[in-house]
């Protein structure tokens, strides 16, 4: 119950924060974020890597929030017969090469990709996993509150972006997270 209280916490912080940008060096950034999952990582024989990443303006607090949340995700939902292995990947790209309706033909968007080889979850999931409260595994395997994928929505909606996913069952899950480069 406490845990769901802070997530909840955490979500209303996110919907109602005050939104003040600043420069935000992502190396740093998740420099901290690898150094805090360290010892979870080599416990389970896994790796994390973590491209080059650019200074962007942000809500520093929140892209913490952000990634932490989603490798987390990417350590809790393993599988048996492999080492978890995540990748943080960093490309620039055209809103005219993305295809998701939120995107603008003409901006350019920073695109990061958080990518593990862990269960991944039905194609049939992939618009339904950012919904607060949306499980897709039973009680049973996986505990948890089913709010932290929400939460990382609306983090990259308070950044002007969007987040997707896809996935595929047994073989892993990536994250794309597209953030206006013009912020």
């Amino acid at each position: 119950m406490q845990t769901l209280i802070n997530d909840l916490l955490t979500y209303s912080k996110a919907s109602g924060a005050e939104k003040k940008f600043e420069k935000t060096n992502l190396n740093n950034l998740l420099s901290e974020i690898k150094n805090n999952f360290v010892d979870t990582i080599e416990e389970k024989n896994g790796s994390l890597l973590i491209d080059t990443l650019p200074d962007i303006n942000a809500i520093s607090f929140q892209l913490r929030q952000l990634f932490i949340n989603l490798i987390s995700n990417a350590l809790k939902f393993l599988r048996t017969d492999a080492a978890p292995k995540i990748k943080v990947a960093y490309s620039k790209t055209k809103g005219l090469d993305i295809k998701n309706l939120n995107s603008q033909p003409l901006e350019d968007y920073h695109h990061f990709t958080v990518s593990d080889h862990g269960i991944g979850f039905d194609k049939e999931y992939e618009h339904k996993i950012f919904q607060v409260f949306q499980k897709l595994q039973s009680k049973n395997e996986y505990e948890g509150t089913r709010i932290v994928l929400s939460i990382c929505k609306k983090i990259t909606q308070n950044h002007h972006g969007f987040i997707s996913a896809t996935s595929v069952k047994n073989v892993g899950s990536s994250f794309h997270i597209y953030l206006p480069a013009s912020l």
